[in-house]
């Protein structure tokens, strides 16, 4: 009867639950980029832990400067990502806010280093801001490719410690040596904790 009216495959979404003793174990992951738009572009992966995976609607609360967004995913494997453009700032994400699902949860530890984004993009002759959150306390270098993979500049920013608290750092349009770098097309790695952070700024002069 289950499986007349249901949207899925009640078989699959069942059989697990019927041919073990245990419950899903989920953790997840989240990570967010700056859109040119002015919003975030989100990733959100989930992953199952025990050793059958479940068929799972997974309610999730997508977190920003404007709005709280919530929305079901279905996790049909021990791990999937799915993709969100946001309006604001990434704040942060809620799995099962209302605690409907039968699991056990753990977040996974955020990422040592993460940036959130860019000001102005693009930028102008005086370069841009960028804001990056630190988990994990350490060095943390900036570096400044090109479209071809060309590193135009390093900065070593020190031991950094771990914070909620967004840091700043200003990019001045050079290439570390005080030289201009000329109009174009570039990214600015932050990297900390063996990971880095990427994000794309046009440059116009």
């Amino acid at each position: 009867m289950v499986g007349e009216h249901a949207a899925f495959d009640a078989a699959a979404f069942l059989e697990p639950w019927l041919d073990t003793d245990t419950v899903p174990y989920l953790s997840w992951s989240s990570s967010a980029e700056p859109t040119s738009a002015g919003g975030t572009r989100v990733t959100v992966t989930l992953r199952q832990l025990q050793r059958t995976p479940f068929l799972l609607a997974v309610p999730l609360r997508l977190l920003t400067s404007r709005a709280a967004r919530d929305t079901t995913v279905w996790l049909r494997s021990s791990q999937q990502s799915w993709t969100f453009d946001l309006p604001g700032e990434w704040k942060g994400l809620e799995v099962d806010p209302d605690g409907w699902l039968l699991a056990a949860r753990r977040p996974l530890p955020d990422p040592p280093v993460r940036l959130l984004n860019v000001h102005p993009d693009p930028a102008g002759p005086e370069g841009a801001t960028i804001s990056f959150r630190v988990s994990q306390s350490g060095p943390v270098a900036v570096e400044l490719v090109d479209a071809t993979g060309r590193r135009h500049g390093r900065w070593d920013l020190g031991t950094l410690a771990a914070r909620e608290e967004p840091y700043p750092w200003r990019w001045r349009g050079d290439d570390g040596q005080g030289r201009p770098v000329a109009s174009g097309i570039y990214w600015l790695s932050v990297n900390g904790g063996g990971r880095r952070s990427v994000v794309k700024v046009a440059l116009v002069r």
